[in-house]
């Protein structure tokens, strides 16, 4: 996943829900951007998926590396 094409589909995805909230579209139009908006969300949050699923092996190796021992409430 590119950070950059990431920050791209999400301002893809802002200006198709100012466009249909301002009204302006026919409809057709309209649904056009909408089926294009749902595509964008999808797609997003699949990479926000596999991001989550990266960090969470991440993490789960860093703590079989470097034990973290959390102390008992006191």
């Amino acid at each position: 996943m590119s950070q950059k094409n990431f920050e791209r589909k999400m301002n893809r995805l802002e200006e198709i829900v100012e466009a249909i909230n301002t009204g302006d579209l026919a409809l057709d139009e309209a649904l056009a951007r909408f089926e294009e908006g749902v595509g964008l969300i999808r797609e997003l949050s699949t990479e926000l998926s596999e991001a989550r699923g990266k960090i969470t092996k991440f993490v789960e190796t860093l703590n079989q590396e470097i034990p973290i021992d959390v102390p008992d409430n006191p």
